[in-house]
């Protein structure tokens, strides 16, 4: 995936002329309508999805990294912790996000999950009780401050005598101890569970394609094809 310096503030114009820009050969862009829009809505899942397999796997990475490269059970020092930590908020985020219904695209529900889904390898159940443990933890643990178990706070008062003023001094405090990640069972599960949602969300997409083209009639995609190869592609 390629990635650009921004040189002024984000607007969609920009945006729009950067894609007109990278159009591959011969190559138009269709007015948005309602089947555009349901493609597009299948496409942004589809990228989304992608996000989550390829962030789980960076934190698989991670996991395995730290096995072979701490031996003691205690607690030690994480260099990669913020990085993990955006990835686990960006994973959790990302997935309920493909669930959240809105005006500009089509939303996921668990029939998605179950459609075509080979049982006779893997346990519904299983994905199903993952996926809403990830769209509780969006609803608690990230969107909201709700007591869940992946981060806990305790409030400590801690006294110290000074003997130059002969006073007790007294400091209120707090800690906080949180976790941001899955276990490895878990981990595999998430990857397989958006590779099941991919697929059936390819699927969806593919058949909007179809449904795009057929609403041309032959004379115009012979006309818009051969002002594209006049044109130079673009």
């Amino acid at each position: 995936m390629e990635s650009y310096k921004l040189y002024e503030e984000p607007n969609e114009i920009y945006f729009i002329n950067k894609m007109k820009e990278m159009l591959p050969e011969h190559s138009i862009i269709l007015q948005k309508n309602h089947i555009i829009n349901q493609f597009l809505a299948y496409g942004s899942l589809e990228e989304d999805l992608n996000f989550i397999i390829s962030a789980t796997g960076k934190l698989i990475d991670y996991r395995v990294s730290e096995y072979s490269s701490t031996q003691s059970p205690e607690g030690y020092r994480d260099d990669n912790l913020i990085v993990k930590k955006s990835l686990f908020i960006s994973i959790i985020t990302t997935y309920g996000k493909c669930f959240n219904k809105t005006n500009k695209r089509r939303m996921l529900d668990e029939s998605f999950i179950k459609k075509n889904f080979p049982d006779d390898l893997l346990d519904i159940d299983s994905f199903l009780k993952l996926h809403k443990k990830l769209i509780n933890l969006r609803n608690t643990f990230i969107a909201h401050s709700d007591h869940n178990i992946y981060e806990s706070q305790i409030c400590y008062m801690k006294f110290k005598y000074n003997i130059d003023e002969e006073m007790l001094e007294i400091e209120v405090n707090y800690m906080i101890t949180e976790t941001y990640t899955f276990d490895e069972d878990q981990l595999e599960l998430l990857i397989l569970i958006c590779s099941q949602l991919r697929k059936n969300v390819t699927e969806k997409k593919n058949k909007t394609t179809k449904t795009i083209i057929d609403s041309f009639s032959k004379e115009e995609l012979q006309r818009l094809g051969l002002s594209t190869l006049k044109n130079g592609g673009k």
